[in-house]
């Protein structure tokens, strides 16, 4: 199909988004080779506009970038009406530059101005809110005068000295504990609330929306990677839950540390770990779940471990719930087209036009382009 199916008096107007990692992308030019390919298959008039973003791999650049878009946008629109000339604005946007567009449609202005968004190979991140992992956050602000009583419990039964004053410390570190969790928890949870509605994407009409994927995108492989860090965060975390709900949610986080501490100690006790092996254990739980968001952050953005430490994240194939059409396409595709390629029988030539459609390389494919020349001329 062709735009000449469906004619129509209106101007079609595509911005084009470059990605994370690549504000001079080729592809998002004017006159690239895959927006010339998107010309040839209508033979209506098609303005291409750029809009380049830094495509810094932060939270923050995505949410300047929404800003920014807001403004290209108007802009785009004003000339066109000052003209007197009806158009249709749409947006292709790769990868994080299809978060930044998803971002600016939260405004219902700009929303309205826009006909379309086409989203290629974009990592959808759904960011949520957890009261186990605030608990044990505010507790680990009270962590080293914790493990430091524990340890010096530890030591000193093992080589058999009094441990009244650690026992005593112990007795008011525990409910000091307990209350600060008590106390902070009801409003850190009510400002991480907030900033999970300002940071999840918005429920854009799935009419509007075209969400393409590729075989082999290399992203995708740190995205599973991402994934699977939260889920062995959630696990570790499940433990708190779990005491949380038998002894009282407030103190579940807490709990927890203390089970391992009890745990290791028994391991220790019977004989089958060592003393620095159950200190180890003691000193080390929270630092690994640390370790594991800082990890969690590199697919999320850099900033993530600093701006949501208590908020979840996942990445998923839609950007909220609801109904999407999502186009997966091949991930090998020909490059060769009578204009720009030349036939070239040749080996060489075969394996060099030949390029893997993947999160990075050149966006230009006849599949990809003639889907997005189809989905442009039935809007």
């Amino acid at each position: 199909m062709d735009c000449s199916e469906q004619p129509t008096t209106e101007e079609l107007v595509v911005t084009l988004v470059n990605g994370t990692f690549s504000p001079n992308a080729e592809w998002a030019f004017s006159h690239s080779r895959f927006a010339n390919a998107i010309r040839r298959q209508c033979t209506g008039e098609v303005n291409f506009e750029r809009f380049s973003w830094s495509g810094a791999n932060t939270i923050s650049a995505r949410l300047r970038a929404a800003e920014a878009l807001k403004k290209h946008v108007s802009r785009v629109r004003s000339e066109y009406e000052s003209r007197g000339i009806k158009h249709r604005h749409f947006l292709i946007c790769h990868s994080h530059g299809g978060s930044a567009a998803l971002y600016a449609c939260k405004d219902s202005d700009f929303s309205n101005s826009v006909a379309g968004v086409a989203c290629m190979f974009t990592p959808f991140i759904h960011f949520r809110t957890s009261n186990t992992l605030i608990q044990l956050t505010i507790i680990g602000l009270l962590l080293p005068a914790i493990m430091a009583a524990w340890f010096y419990l530890l030591v000193n039964d093992y080589f058999g000295r009094d441990i009244g004053p650690a026992a005593l410390l112990s007795l008011f570190i525990v409910p000091l504990s307990l209350l600060a969790v008590d106390k902070l928890t009801p409003s850190v949870l009510a400002r991480q609330k907030r900033r999970v509605d300002r940071l999840n994407l918005p429920a854009i009409p799935p009419e509007k929306l075209l969400i393409l994927k590729t075989v082999g995108d290399e992203a995708g492989g740190l995205i599973a990677l991402a994934n699977f860090s939260s889920w062995i965060l959630q696990v570790i975390m499940k433990i708190g839950l779990v005491l949380g709900a038998v002894f009282g949610g407030a103190g579940g986080g807490f709990l927890a540390i203390i089970l391992v501490a009890l745990l290791s100690f028994l391991l220790h006790s019977s004989g089958l770990l060592p003393l620095w092996v159950v200190a180890g254990l003691i000193l080390f739980a929270l630092p690994l779940i640390v370790i594991l968001r800082l990890f969690l952050g590199m697919a999320n953005g850099f900033d993530f471990p600093l701006r949501c430490f208590l908020i979840e994240a996942n990445h998923e194939a839609v950007p909220s719930p609801g109904s999407y059409s999502v186009r997966l396409l091949n991930g090998y595709a020909s490059c060769r087209d009578e204009k720009d390629n030349p036939e070239n029988t040749s080996l060489a030539s075969a394996f060099k036009d030949a390029i893997l459609l993947s999160h990075s390389e050149d966006k230009y494919s006849p599949e990809l382009t003639e889907l997005l020349a189809r989905w442009l001329s039935s809007r």
